[in-house]
């Protein structure tokens, strides 16, 4: 069973999350600002690489870990001895909650992107515009960045995701789901020592190497933090008590470490990206301790979660060019790729940047509102059933 507190915890966590991963994907490029040299650019420049470094590359990289983390230890909640009728339940249960939206949320952006991109459609006819987005490939790993990037071995360390890149986090999920049965067997409360030992440091050893799994949709980030929810809940530990164990600890590492990360540029540099996973482990308890110790309750907003982390992709471009616009005819300049403009303007920047993370906020509850309302049977299949008040278990996001 859930406690009451951990079920509080985790109601809260949700919101904050989502609005984290927007905040990720609301970072604005600034030509001219060097990766390890980012605070001699100048003055104002570098008000605006601070606001923005610190929240979109470093801060709010904690988020998906944790949504990892509580995914894992959700789906083996209730678990028991494992029966063939509870692994029914489960797997079942994530395939209306996680595999279904996934695929459709996926093969809805594609049509968007035909809508926005209808000449070339067209032009060079379907067929060959599926093709040249890389066919079938898009509902698995189109998207590929860091591509000069290596693990500790030399192996090459690329990312990748669906043409709807935030779904990289639910292909992954689909994958530790795909493995729950050896979690299941690592991590029981029956599993010899030894074999508990075993799982957390091959976990370990991937995550904090970094190690290529070169897979696509096989990640550290994914495998590590979904056992260690799984080992939490299998062995009837409470995910807020565990993280409060080390709650004074993960308050001092986490504030050293994201001070490094901002100024190394968090994971895009050579050192930064080697302290990365040890900053996000310390991000993630400590936020699960701040929310769990702080008067914030954020459980009311719980319901668009999902739908923020999945409909803010649609939204976030048209948002900053209308803002971009508005900054141009206001002031002449082009916000984007300018770094003069960042000089002597720094807080015009900084504003146009929150001001994206807000709209794009507002738009995405109220497009959930309105498909609540309107279509309310839509709404819960492309939700996978979280709305309003269903099952905890199925509320991975």
């Amino acid at each position: 069973m859930i406690s009451e507190q951990d079920s509080a915890v985790i109601s809260s966590l949700r919101f904050p999350l989502a609005v984290m991963v927007v905040a990720i994907h609301s970072y604005i490029p600034i030509e001219g600002w060097e990766y390890a040299n980012i605070f001699s650019q100048g003055l104002g420049s570098n008000v605006a690489a601070f606001v923005m470094i610190t929240i979109s590359q470093v801060l709010c990289h904690i988020a998906v870990p944790t949504f990892f983390l509580i995914s894992g230890f959700l789906f083996f909640s209730n678990f028991g001895i494992g029966s063939k009728e509870v692994w029914k339940k489960k797997l079942t249960g994530r395939a209306t909650s996680l595999v279904i939206p996934y695929f459709l949320w996926i093969l809805i952006y594609i049509m968007f992107l035909m809508v926005k991109d209808y000449h070339n459609v067209l032009n060079s006819g379907l067929v060959n515009w599926l093709s040249d987005k890389d066919g079938l490939n898009m509902l698995w790993s189109s998207n590929r960045w860091n591509l000069d990037r290596t693990d500790i071995f030399g192996l090459p360390a690329i990312s990748t995701s669906p043409i709807l890149v935030p779904f990289w986090f639910m292909r992954d999920l689909i994958v530790c789901i795909l493995f729950s049965p050896l979690f299941w067997i690592l991590f029981r409360r029956e599993s010899p020592s030894f074999l508990k030992i075993l799982g957390i440091a091959t976990l370990s050893i991937i995550y904090f190497t970094q190690l290529s799994l070169i897979i696509p949709g096989m990640s550290g980030i994914a495998l590590f933090y979904f056992g260690i929810g799984a080992m939490l809940s299998l062995n009837g530990q409470s995910v807020s008590s565990f993280a409060y164990k080390y709650k004074r600890l993960s308050y001092i590492v986490f504030a050293v470490l994201l001070t490094i990360e901002v100024i190394l540029f968090g994971h895009n540099t050579y050192w930064g990206n080697i302290i990365y996973p040890f900053y996000v482990l310390s991000g993630v308890i400590f936020i699960i301790n701040f929310v769990k110790n702080s008067n914030i309750n954020s459980s009311k907003f719980e319901r668009y979660t999902f739908f923020i982390f999945a409909f803010h992709v649609f939204v976030l471009p048209l948002v900053g060019k209308g803002l971009g616009k508005l900054t141009l005819l206001v002031t002449g300049e082009n916000i984007i790729n300018n770094i003069e403009f960042a000089n002597y303007y720094p807080w015009i920047v900084v504003l146009e940047y929150l001001l994206k993370i807000a709209i794009t906020l507002v738009i995405s509850m109220l497009a959930y509102r309105l498909l609540e309302r309107t279509m309310p049977k839509v709404c819960k299949i492309l939700c996978g059933k979280r709305v309003n008040h269903f099952d905890k278990e199925t509320k991975h996001i």
